[in-house]
């Protein structure tokens, strides 16, 4: 997958993220080992969109481990919250702002990646996201 208009950030030693996404297309987001490489040595979090087809998902470099779906999983006008988390391989993704609450997908890597760097993209027109650093927020549009 080609990643272009991505924001991609250091995980500065945090193990997690935890995001507000406004999205009508699907949203991605890469942990990976080195920053800016995205296919390899890296987990996918895809969070889908569309009529009857909203899921989630978990990949390693790039083959899907684990799927759920779910319905009204993002929304066209609305923020929604999110975290994900990768401590020692154990990827999870979550609904609101406290990380390792309201968990909806979880997945433990018997060989875990060392993560450096986050990338989160969208495949909509226009998509917000707000980042929780440890500064406080950031935002970014597409």
């Amino acid at each position: 997958m080609g990643y272009y208009d991505t924001l991609t950030l250091t995980s500065s030693g945090r193990p997690f993220l935890v995001f507000s996404v406004m999205a009508c297309a699907d949203v991605t987001l890469v942990m990976s080992e080195l920053l800016g490489l995205t296919n390899v040595r890296s987990y996918k979090v895809l969070i889908s969109f569309g009529p009857r087809q909203d899921q989630l998902e978990i990949h390693k470099n790039n083959a899907r481990k684990i799927h759920r779906h779910l319905s009204c999983v993002l929304h066209c006008t609305q923020y929604r919250e999110f975290w994900i988390s990768w401590e020692n391989g154990f990827v999870r993704i979550g609904y609101g702002s406290e990380v390792g609450t309201n968990v909806h997908l979880e997945w433990q890597d018997s060989h875990p990646l060392p993560i450096s760097a986050v990338s989160v993209n969208s495949t909509s027109q226009t998509a917000e996201f707000q980042l929780r650093t440890q500064e406080g927020m950031c935002a970014y549009t597409k």
